[in-house]
């Protein structure tokens, strides 16, 4: 069937079917995915480690760890300013590399806040409600709360 449509055209892309071709092998599929061993003598090559970053002296990063460990409040870009008033030469994300990462405390919860803030909760809208005869009455609303007893928190 197709031998007659490559004679009436012969380059089409769409017809262009050997006649003569091997049944479907799985094995090559492998090959074309990823299996085979071409594939993974370039990943050997493309992920040997050359041309990395270069560490820096174990000198220079006791320094940023203790200036780190005795100034906690200090940042990478701090740290970073005064290695270079002391004279060393480095970059400030090799620093950020090097400081010590503090996990910081949770914050409170949606229930304490509401615990330490119930009593001075205080709510005041201003509302316009049109009257019978079409005019306008401003209607100030103010709520308090009673210390929390409306969240059960009591």
């Amino acid at each position: 069937m197709s031998g007659g449509l490559n004679l009436l055209w012969p380059n089409s892309p769409l017809f262009l079917i050997d006649e003569k071709a091997k049944p479907f092998d799985p094995s090559s599929v492998g090959a074309c995915m990823g299996e085979g061993p071409g594939f993974k003598t370039y990943w050997r090559w493309k992920s040997c480690g050359r041309a990395a970053r270069p560490r820096i002296e174990r000198e220079l990063r006791e320094v940023t760890r203790r200036m780190n460990r005795e100034n906690p409040l200090w940042g990478a870009p701090r740290i970073h300013g005064e290695l270079l008033k002391l004279g060393f030469a480095v970059a400030e994300s090799t620093v950020s590399k090097y400081v010590i990462r503090r996990r910081l405390p949770p914050s409170q919860s949606w229930r304490t806040f509401l615990r330490n803030h119930a009593q001075p909760i205080a709510a005041i809208d201003l509302c316009v409600v049109p009257t019978l005869s079409f005019e306008r009455l401003l209607l100030l609303l103010s709520w308090a709360t009673d210390g929390g007893s409306y969240y059960g928190l009591r």
